[in-house]
């Protein structure tokens, strides 16, 4: 979970505000100028009606200028956005890590190279069998996701602990990996697990977090808040 400056939300909330985006690759910023392409989309999601039970994974297709330093394999790619007008800029707020997948080097216009990484969220870190554990099983749902979140180098958002309120007993998951148990966890409380903006493990219940539960909302690249609705993701007005 994050918060954001009484500036960003200032400066969200007026007409005119626009949004920079930069990315940080090997230690080194990649601002707009050499920015070619940038999209962002969620692997898994149904393209017109909403779904439960899912881990959700996200990718982005980062397109750049060649860069002049070395990436090493796997390597971290963090996108963060910053809220501006014409006289205003807020803080940088992060917008996910993703890690490389595959990169792809090419000639453009005017003989420039370009670089074009594929990279996905933490979330493909939970495609492997449930770690080895010393506890008694069946274990409580909400200590079963926050064992799964360790493992996979990652925290629990603090948002999450708000629905899992059931205390469902969870049998040793024997042949499933750990995302297939989240996925088994989200059918049953109606939702499903995403990797936050800020990288943490967040549970998204069907039609998103209430403005009372989320501390700030689920929202596109203009700052509009999103839930989830019959006919998919929508803004919120």
């Amino acid at each position: 979970m994050q918060t954001t400056s009484a500036l960003y939300q200032q400066i969200v909330a007026d007409p005119g505000h626009f949004f920079k985006t930069k990315v940080e690759i090997a230690g080194n910023e990649v601002d707009e100028s050499q920015i070619i392409e940038l999209e962002r989309e969620a692997i898994g999601v149904a393209e017109k009606k909403p779904s439960v039970g899912g881990a959700l994974a996200s990718q982005i297709v980062l397109t750049i200028l060649e860069p002049d330093f070395f990436i090493p394999r796997m390597d971290a790619v963090s996108v963060l956005v910053q809220a501006c007008t014409e006289t205003q800029s807020s803080e940088w707020i992060p917008e996910g890590t993703y890690y490389i997948d595959t990169r792809q080097h090419n000639q453009t216009v005017n003989g420039a190279g370009t670089l074009k990484i594929t990279a996905y969220d933490a979330m493909l870190k939970a495609d492997q069998d449930y770690p080895s554990t010393n506890h008694v099983w069946p274990y409580r749902d909400a200590l079963v996701v926050a064992e799964i979140a360790s493992a996979m180098g990652v925290t629990v958002d603090p948002r999450t602990n708000q629905f899992l309120t059931a205390g469902y007993l969870i049998d040793l998951p024997l042949g499933y990996t750990m995302r297939e148990t989240l996925a088994n966890i989200a059918a049953a409380y109606g939702g499903n697990f995403v990797i936050s903006p800020a990288g943490q493990l967040l549970f998204v219940p069907l039609y998103g977090l209430a403005p009372e539960v989320s501390g700030n909302y689920l929202a596109d690249e203009s700052g509009n808040a999103l839930v989830l609705g019959d006919e998919g993701w929508c803004i919120l007005v």
